[in-house]
């Protein structure tokens, strides 16, 4: 039952992140025309590391995934040691991991943005 929970949430939870990163790379983009302090070269790309990750995600990885979840019909009759198991566990397994990397670039973002606010308001001569 969880499967079928987390199969129907995932494809607007993949495409709420591509629309949201994509987002915020415009946005930047927009805002930010000097590229030449290390900041804005680290946020671009974080940005378009973001971007690339979840368009892969979510039309290559995420459609493969659900093709083989359909194959498998029920993990209960399916062996654990049976190809379609071993395939869909390294498929979740680089999908977990680009999850990861999603986290930590939202991460170093917001350090980014945080440092930069914080030099704003107390400048170093």
């Amino acid at each position: 039952m969880a499967g079928e929970i987390v199969g129907r949430l995932f494809p607007g939870y993949f495409l709420y992140n591509l629309i949201l990163a994509c987002a915020a790379l415009i946005l930047f983009l927009l805002l930010h025309t000097e590229m030449a302090q290390q900041w804005a070269r680290l946020s671009l790309f974080c940005l378009v590391l973001a971007v690339l990750i979840n368009i892969f995600v979510y039309f290559k990885l995420h459609p493969r995934i659900t093709v083989i979840k359909r194959e498998i019909h029920s993990f209960d009759t399916v062996s654990e040691d049976g190809p379609l198991r071993k395939k869909f566990r390294g498929l979740h397994a680089v999908s977990a991991v680009l999850n990861l990397i999603l986290f930590a670039d939202g991460v170093t973002l917001l350090l980014i943005g945080a440092s930069k606010r914080d030099q704003s308001r107390h400048p170093q001569n």
